[in-house]
């Protein structure tokens, strides 16, 4: 969805295990650059385990990157978002927009209530829950992030809603 380049470099915010960086390196086209940023050590440690050496690990806040003002042309931050309270969420979209380039892209990948009625209604106390909890269940906190995207100063494009595993919203936006 975030259409990578060859020459472009991007970043992975909240890289976790790898995953998203793993399934960039089995694109056809290669960004020029790329990096996982990551707060967490042991992940950090998982994730250098899987990926190919080319690709730089990083760890580092989300909140405050060490890369210059507008050094990537695509930013991709999965599950991470919703985990986050509304303040440091907040803090974490104006750094993105801070490194990424003018009129870079950022794909955002949260989790969402489902969207079938069923599924609503049985999901339903998982997520009441999830809103009120501070621990694990947190990470089954839906979040639409579109409003927060347009507030740090992105344009939010297209959308998805995937529907295998747990329900989650796909969302692209450019940096004005």
């Amino acid at each position: 969805m975030v259409a990578i380049s060859a020459s472009d470099t991007l970043l992975d915010v909240g890289t976790g295990t790898g995953a998203v960086l793993r399934e960039v390196e089995r694109l056809p086209l290669q960004p020029t650059r790329a990096i996982g940023v990551e707060v967490s050590k042991p992940m950090l440690a998982r994730a250098r385990a899987t990926l190919s050496p080319g690709t730089e690990l990083l760890a580092a806040d989300a909140r405050a990157l060490p890369l210059a003002d507008a050094a990537v042309d695509v930013v991709t931050c999965a599950y991470l978002l919703h985990l986050l309270p509304t303040t440091a969420g907040a803090a974490v979209l104006r750094e993105l927009h801070r490194v990424l380039a003018p009129g870079g892209r950022l794909g955002v990948v949260t989790v969402a209530p489902p969207k079938r009625k069923l599924a609503k209604l049985m999901s339903a106390p998982v997520r009441a829950a999830a809103e009120r909890s501070t621990g694990l269940l947190a990470g089954l906190r839906p979040l639409d992030p579109r409003g927060e995207l347009r507030a740090a100063g992105f344009e939010a494009g297209s959308t998805r809603h995937v529907s295998i595993g747990y329900p989650s919203l796909c969302v692209v936006a450019r940096r004005r």
